[in-house]
């Protein structure tokens, strides 16, 4: 795998082409080298034309010059270390880059990591497609004669090597932990040993459960098979019962404290409030007579029929009027008014 050193007191950047190093660029700060050299500083550089490089000494992380910004092309934290540059002078059209570079080099990127420079030019990832590793798709075909140069920082896992266990070390610390002072699982004796997965797999839950079970019972509070066995419940059940019985009755009479007396005053009929209705309040045939009651208000009653009367309120005495089947005619006026008309009947 190539990598690059960056010297903090020289602008120029190296690369270990498998046997020396090799400077990237002259430095001579061309248009066409502008993306070659690399500077190193905590702070931008105050000079930058489009396709310039930086590393932030400062935060780690890398940065190319757009014309306008500084846009930071892959990350440099410390998860990422090895630094790669892939250079290849086009000997004719191209519209996929691939294979080996100029010095030997195979094309094996870090997707989403790397940074495309076609003569000196860095190329915005929304003009190429980069998701292989191996290759890298471009919107616009190059040329040839071009210079083509792709940069990446590989990842690099980089482990605690010091917090690190084996599972052996593992099972060394928890399972069998020996030391009084770290006590991690239940002891399963009296002296500092701790269960073992063997054991932990050997254990007998249903006679532990049992046990427990057994204490637990023997040491309730409750009534045992005996006591359970001689209690009265007959009385008990009957006072609760007499209860009940009067809640629902609620000191109705003698002769109406049963479903049965209730449904007997009914007449055993289901239908008794319709049976009422039709009996008195609707006249059935001529022979059935019902009562009405004689309407005392300011205002004419409503629907009325022949014979229907009225005791009009609106004069002083209130005065008895009778529908004739069109209209509301006045039989006389009550005399004596001291005594407040309540209501008159009559029968139709």
């Amino acid at each position: 795998m190539a990598s690059a050193q960056i010297s903090t007191t020289i602008r120029p950047a190296y690369i270990w082409n498998g046997s020396e190093w090799v400077q990237i660029g002259d430095g001579g700060g061309g248009a066409a080298e502008a993306g070659s050299s690399i500077s190193v500083s905590a702070s931008a550089p105050a000079s930058a034309v489009e396709g310039s490089a930086w590393f932030d000494n400062t935060d780690g992380k890398f940065y190319v010059y757009d014309g306008t910004f500084w846009v930071e092309s892959a990350p440099t934290d410390a998860a990422y270390a090895a630094y790669n540059r892939w250079t290849k002078v086009l000997s004719g059209s191209a519209s996929i880059i691939t294979g080996l570079s100029d010095n030997g080099v195979t094309l094996d990127y870090t997707p989403g990591q790397e940074s495309l420079y076609i003569n000196g030019i860095f190329i915005d990832r929304d003009s190429y497609t980069a998701t292989s590793g191996s290759s890298i798709i471009l919107d616009e075909i190059s040329f040839s004669g071009d210079v083509v140069e792709i940069v990446w920082l590989d990842n690099i896992a980089i482990a605690d090597i010091a917090n690190i266990y084996l599972k052996t070390e593992q099972d060394n610390l928890f399972l069998t932990q020996v030391s009084a002072s770290n006590t991690y699982l239940t002891q399963n004796s009296a002296s500092s040993t701790y269960t073992t997965l063997t054991q932990f797999n050997n254990i007998n839950l249903t006679s532990a459960i049992n046990t427990a079970s057994a204490a637990a019972y023997a040491s309730a509070s409750a009534y045992t098979n005996q006591q359970i066995s001689v209690i009265d419940l007959s009385a008990t059940i009957q006072t609760a019962s007499a209860a009940a019985v009067n809640y629902l009755i609620d000191s109705a009479p003698g002769t109406l404290d049963t479903l049965n007396e209730l449904s007997a005053a009914l007449n055993d009929d289901p239908n008794f409030y319709s049976t009422i209705q039709s009996v008195y309040l609707t006249q059935s045939s001529a022979s059935t007579q019902y009562e009405k009651l004689i309407p005392y208000s300011t205002s004419t009653p409503t629907s009325p029929v022949t014979g229907d009367m009225w005791l009009d309120s609106n004069s002083t005495p209130p005065a008895l009027k009778v529908y004739d089947g069109s209209n509301w005619v006045q039989l006389g006026a009550a005399v004596d008014d001291s005594q407040a008309i309540i209501a008159g009947r009559m029968f139709a």
